[in-house]
């Protein structure tokens, strides 16, 4: 399969190629569900590769979802509890379970 779309961000860590679509908030400690939502597609899109070749070679590549924030420097789960409405909350939370079930990485960085 060839990508007719672009990650939003590609790292090299712990000699995995990282294919990362990135959503970011300025006003909330998490983007919003419907970004992440939008964010989740891309995630499964690039889940649907077989293989991937760098200077014709197959590398070991792993998929994750970056979440970013400007209201919050704590970890995910921080940012998850301060959340008010139950329904967010256990939205953020089936991610993360998600993401095991699926074997995709959710990153949180905050920068408040």
């Amino acid at each position: 399969m060839i990508l007719d779309t672009a990650a939003d961000e590609v790292e090299l860590k712990d000699d995995h190629i990282y294919l990362i679509e990135c959503k970011h908030s300025k006003s909330s400690v998490l983007p919003s569900m419907e970004d992440v939502k939008d964010g989740l597609l891309k995630v499964m899109l690039y889940k649907s590769i077989d293989r991937l070749e760098l200077d014709g070679k197959s590398v070991s590549f792993r998929i994750a979802l970056k979440l970013t924030s400007l209201k919050n420097k704590g970890s995910f789960e921080e940012a998850i509890s301060t959340l008010r409405s139950e329904r967010k909350r256990d939205f953020y939370n089936k991610l993360l379970e998600e993401s095991e079930k699926k074997q995709f990485e959710v990153f949180y960085y905050g920068y408040g």
